[in-house]
C-alpha cells in the first residue's frame, strides 16, 4: 500500500514547484543609471546599492509611471533611494521595482509611533 503513495510523488512535486512565492530584496544607495525608451511609463533603473554586491549597478525593471518618475528624480538630484525587488523567475528577465522611497541618508526617518526609535 506504501509504494502506490511513491507514486504520486512526482506529480504533487511538479504541481507544488510553481507555487513558491517569489522571493523578495531590498537595495539602498545612489541611482547609477536610468533607462527609458518610447514608453515613459516603464523603465529600467540600476542602484548603486550599498551592502548587496550581487544586484549591485545591475540594471531593475518597473512598469509603474509613479516609480520610473522618481528614479528619475533621484538620479538628477543625486539622493539616495531605498527600492523593494522581486525577483522574477526568467534567467534573461530583469527583476521588478514594486516600491521605491527617496530620502536624504544623513537623517534617520521613522514610521509611528514617534516616540519610539
Amino acid at each position: 500500500m506504501k509504494m502506490k503513495n511513491w507514486l504520486y510523488l512526482p506529480f504533487i512535486m511538479a504541481c507544488c514547484s510553481s507555487s513558491v512565492v517569489a522571493a523578495t530584496y531590498y537595495l539602498n544607495g545612489n541611482v547609477s543609471g536610468y533607462y527609458t525608451g518610447e514608453n515613459p511609463k516603464v523603465c529600467q533603473i540600476a542602484i548603486n546599492a550599498t551592502g548587496n554586491a550581487n544586484y549591485k549597478n545591475q540594471w531593475h525593471f518597473s512598469g509603474s509611471s509613479s516609480i520610473c518618475s522618481t528614479a528619475k528624480a533621484a538620479f538628477y538630484l543625486n539622493h539616495s533611494v531605498g527600492v523593494t525587488v522581486n525577483v522574477n523567475g526568467g534567467a534573461n528577465d530583469s527583476n521588478n521595482i514594486v516600491s521605491i522611497v527617496i530620502k536624504d541618508p544623513t537623517i534617520n526617518i521613522t514610521w509611528p509611533p514617534y516616540h519610539k526609535r
